[in-house]
């Protein structure tokens, strides 16, 4: 297990004033949203950390945290998009993201359903998605983009525009920028993760001291 007040800060980083970090670091620490483990990512990738968010997402006061500084540090130029667009989530735990920030714009919320990985499809659980309609993107963790690409593959069919992505956290920076650059995406996250992911027997520490796999997808 994590010592996470020696170790969280070489494991994250946090966009927000140095006041809010603390209240969001405390939050992570007492709902163990950083943990330690074997786990099989969704493209083959292995990790010995994990960022999960439905600690954090069933926790109402650690919620709040959250949001107050997602909005906190928002660029504006994507806060300005958020009034009169709608909110579409996975019904996983991104829906208590989605939700806390459907219900602080008074936005829509459209839930997508999940497959067997706990990744978003293109069919719809709750709410409508119209010609024209604008909708923002909300989730819960990002790596490489294939939690955003069903999503985003959903909006389009509907003949809907995708004004942008809002994410607790990013776990492959790298990879989640260069997707959204590509896309031409506006994206916005609290926290990024330092962490390094592995090849399966190659590199990874877990592989080599024989730990039991988890696949991220049952862990979260």
């Amino acid at each position: 297990m994590i010592e996470y007040d020696k170790l969280l800060p070489d494991l994250i980083a946090i966009d927000a004033t140095e006041r809010t970090q603390s209240a969001i670091s405390a939050s992570l620490i007492r709902c163990r949203a950083v943990v330690s483990g074997h786990f099989a990512l969704h493209r083959g990738r292995h990790a010995a950390t994990a960022l999960r968010f439905r600690g954090i997402g069933q926790d109402p006061d650690a919620l709040a945290v959250v949001v107050d500084a997602l909005f906190e540090r928002m660029p504006p130029s994507l806060a300005e998009l958020l009034p009169g667009a709608k909110v579409l989530s996975p019904e996983s735990s991104g829906f208590f993201l989605g939700n806390a920030i459907a219900r602080r714009c008074e936005a829509p919320l459209v839930i997508s359903q999940t497959d067997t990985r706990r990744l978003p499809t293109r069919s719809l659980l709750s709410g409508t998605i119209e010609p024209g309609d604008r909708v923002m993107l909300v989730n819960d963790v990002a790596g490489t983009g294939a939690s955003i690409d069903a999503l985003r593959v959903l909006v389009a069919e509907r003949h809907a525009f995708l004004s942008g992505v809002i994410v607790f956290g990013v776990v492959q920076p790298e990879q989640f920028r260069r997707y959204c650059s590509d896309l031409e995406l506006p994206a916005h996250w609290l926290i990024t993760a330092k962490w390094r992911n592995y090849t399966p027997a190659v590199d990874c520490p877990g592989c080599t001291a024989g730990a039991p796999l988890i696949p991220i997808a049952e862990f979260v």
